[in-house]
């Protein structure tokens, strides 16, 4: 203990603006399952949700979306239209269903600029050419050698329409305009069947708390190259959710009563140039690739600017 000390001391002497940058995140990230895991005590753990949830409830959006009662509806697919997003029909859809679909985004100009950095990026995975953002692509093989995948960030790579999507999204959903983290990831089935991979083609959630994602793809997904599965309705925030998340182990399809919650899973099958909004407190994943294949997700994810004093409405 006294040596780690010593090494934080160290560490924040040599470089402070990490330091504070790495203590920030321990300390304000929002709560994780991982955490949850920690807890032993299940009288704790419940203080510890209640408390997250009391706080959560207090956002209107949130209660709106995550914890009022709604009903599954058919309305979850929307044409994009930067003048006139029908922002209260999402909203309506994303409290019904927790996801909504928007097609055709991009224009011709930007979508032809984003399918050629990705061109180029599976050409030359390893070359770091002269673009910075081949600097942080990685490849992955999947343990049984029937997957791999690519992921590279994306951060510094803007899209008018993404980002505007982005901004109106995330005001909707959390109450005020957010800049996302953007990953790229490319995944190619070399064979089938795949393994089943937790946090992956396993349904599960991300968060206990109202969280949100945006997936782009470029390409079309059919049911073969492993399209995005929801379990509509999922996200509701209540004492039966609750009950699952004391419970729960893996916080995916495998636990006890995750039944009650993968009742109205959906796949979601994509035109190219159109994303999928998720809310990922709800049980979500992919399906198993069923033919060799590809899938290109960009996806934008709100966890690193909405943080736990977000939470508590500081």
């Amino acid at each position: 203990m006294k040596n780690r000390t010593l090494f934080l001391i160290i560490e924040s002497i040599k470089n402070p603006k990490k330091f504070f940058c790495v203590l920030y995140k321990k300390l304000f990230s929002i709560p994780s399952l991982e955490f949850l895991r920690k807890i032993k005590s299940k009288k704790i753990k419940s203080l510890y949700l209640n408390f997250w949830f009391f706080f959560s409830k207090k956002n209107s959006n949130f209660k709106k979306i995550c914890f009022n009662v709604s009903k599954i509806n058919k309305k979850r697919v929307f044409n994009f239209n930067k003048n006139k997003l029908p922002e209260e029909e999402i909203i309506d859809s994303l409290s019904s269903n927790g996801i909504v679909v928007i097609e055709d985004i991009l224009v011709k100009k930007n979508l032809q600029k984003l399918i050629s950095l990705i061109d180029e990026l599976k050409q030359t995975p390893y070359d770091l050419g002269k673009n910075s953002y081949l600097q942080k692509a990685k490849k992955k093989i999947s343990e049984d050698q029937k997957r791999e995948r690519l992921t590279c960030d994306f951060n510094n790579i803007n899209f008018e329409e993404l980002d505007y999507l982005c901004e109106r999204i995330s005001y909707l959903f959390y109450g005020k305009g957010l800049i996302p983290t953007k990953s790229l990831y490319i995944d190619k089935c070399l064979d089938i069947p795949e393994s089943k991979i937790r946090g992956d083609n396993y349904l599960h959630i991300d968060r206990f708390l109202p969280n949100l994602k945006i997936l782009f793809s470029p390409f079309e997904v059919t049911e073969n190259n492993a399209p995005f599965i929801y379990s509509l309705n999922s996200h509701k925030i209540n004492g039966n959710y609750k009950k699952f998340i004391l419970e729960a182990k893996n916080f995916d399809e495998t636990d006890v009563g995750a039944d009650n919650y993968i009742k109205n899973k959906s796949t979601i099958t994509l035109k190219e140039n159109s994303a999928i909004i998720a809310v990922t407190n709800g049980f979500h994943g992919r399906t198993s690739f069923k033919k060799k294949g590809e899938r290109v997700i960009l996806f934008h994810q709100f966890n690193r600017s909405f943080d736990k004093l977000n939470y508590l409405n500081f």
